[in-house]
């Protein structure tokens, strides 16, 4: 009985501690953001099966394409990007710095937008695309994996506890 309680115990603890850990990282960090302020050469929207509606925007001066998707969560962001972000508008765009990838032709992988900006007002920003489930999840996972490796040094703590009385 002592074995199994140790085991289960132990088994807790490792889990405990793993989900605490996944929790806790970022499962996409960010090295660093760069702000580009330049106008608009080409804004282009369309549907992708899977995220749903994007925008596409490239700005003057550069080669690169920076894209949002599942503009559908939020209300009426297309139709306002459609009205204010036009070929020539002066726009502070914010994304993170383009690395060079282990595999190559990073080139036709689009940039993430995580702002943008006309003067001082802000179009879009990353923050209206967070849930509040995923905040939850992302506060509840290293509290509950911590309490369930609490949980395991309990029982690890019983079993050697019932064998100290013992012997």
């Amino acid at each position: 009985m002592r074995v199994v309680l140790r085991l289960v115990g132990l088994l807790f603890v490792l889990v405990g501690t793993f989900v605490a850990w996944v929790g806790s990282s970022d499962p996409a960090p960010i090295a660093g953001t760069v702000t580009h302020r330049a106008p608009v050469a080409t804004i282009e929207f369309g549907a992708s099966a899977k995220m749903g509606r994007y925008v596409t925007v490239r700005l003057a001066g550069l080669d690169e394409r920076f894209t949002t998707y599942y503009l559908g969560k939020v209300d009426g962001l297309e139709e306002r990007l459609a009205s204010r972000v036009t070929p020539g508008t002066e726009v502070a765009l914010t994304s993170v710095e383009r690395t060079p990838g282990a595999f190559g032709h990073d080139e036709t992988i689009p940039m993430p937008i995580h702002a943008l900006a006309i003067g001082d007002e802000v179009l879009l920003d990353r923050s209206m695309f967070s849930s509040r489930v995923g905040d939850i999840l992302a506060t509840a996972a290293p509290i509950g994996g911590g309490l369930f490796a609490l949980l395991g040094l309990a029982l690890l703590g019983l079993s050697f506890k019932s064998v100290a009385q013992k012997g």
